[in-house]
């Protein structure tokens, strides 16, 4: 079989060695907007994974998003975005999780947010 990501590279079927689907996760400041959500692009080879969905309505209202100067215009932009999304279903939340983690009674300053903050720590 390979290593994943080799099958991934792969622009065949599944039965043809390649893939037909996959599974992956974001932490929440990944899919804040609609600038930084890489679901809801539609760039198809361009994209950050092969064999993902070419979509040009998709990618022009993120870019009108991005050229938006005014709220008003940017809500209603990701309101029509949201739209698109549920006309093509362009992925399909499967599920949710929360990681845990421990740190030792000694540790002060760590930071909590949506990834592993490695500055503010020190030994007490």
């Amino acid at each position: 079989m390979g290593h994943p990501c080799h099958a991934t590279s792969l622009e065949k079927a599944g039965r043809g060695g390649g893939w037909s689907i996959f599974t992956s996760d974001w932490v929440g400041a990944d899919a804040l907007d609609p600038s930084v959500n890489p679901g809801l692009r539609g760039n198809g080879i361009a994209a950050p994974w092969v064999g993902w969905l070419t979509d040009f309505k998709l990618e022009e209202l993120r870019i009108q998003w991005l050229k938006a100067t005014e709220d008003s215009s940017q809500r209603q932009i990701a309101a029509e975005i949201q739209q698109r999304a549920f006309e093509i279903v362009p992925y399909v939340p499967t599920g949710q999780f929360y990681p845990m983690t421990a740190y030792r009674n000694n540790v002060k300053g760590v930071i909590t947010g949506p990834a592993l903050f490695m500055w503010n720590v020190e030994k007490v």
